[in-house]
C-alpha cells in the first residue's frame, strides 16, 4: 500500500483521491485511472530540472512501495536498462 509507505517512511503526503507526494519544489501525484484500469501520476516542478528529479524520486518512491511502473518510463528517466 502506498499511503502506508509513505506514513511509514514519513513523506509529506496528502491520501485524497489517491497519493499526492509533496516535495519542497513541487509534487507528485498518482491516482487511479477513471476510464481504465491503470493509476495515472502527475508530476509539477518548479522548474525542469526539479520537475526532472521529482519524477525520478516518485518513481523511485513508487518501485519501492509495490506500484508498478511501466519499464518504458525508468528507462526514459534513466532509471533502468
Amino acid at each position: 500500500n502506498l499511503q502506508a509507505y509513505l506514513k511509514d517512511h514519513h513523506y509529506d503526503f496528502v491520501a485524497v483521491d489517491g497519493a499526492r507526494i509533496n516535495f519542497s519544489h513541487g509534487w507528485a501525484l498518482i491516482r487511479a485511472a477513471n476510464t481504465t484500469p491503470f493509476l495515472k501520476g502527475r508530476f509539477e516542478g518548479e522548474t525542469k530540472d526539479d520537475l526532472i528529479e521529482i519524477e525520478k524520486e516518485a518513481l523511485a518512491v513508487f518501485e519501492k512501495a509495490g506500484v508498478p511502473v511501466n519499464k518504458k518510463v525508468y528507462r526514459e528517466l534513466g532509471l533502468g536498462d
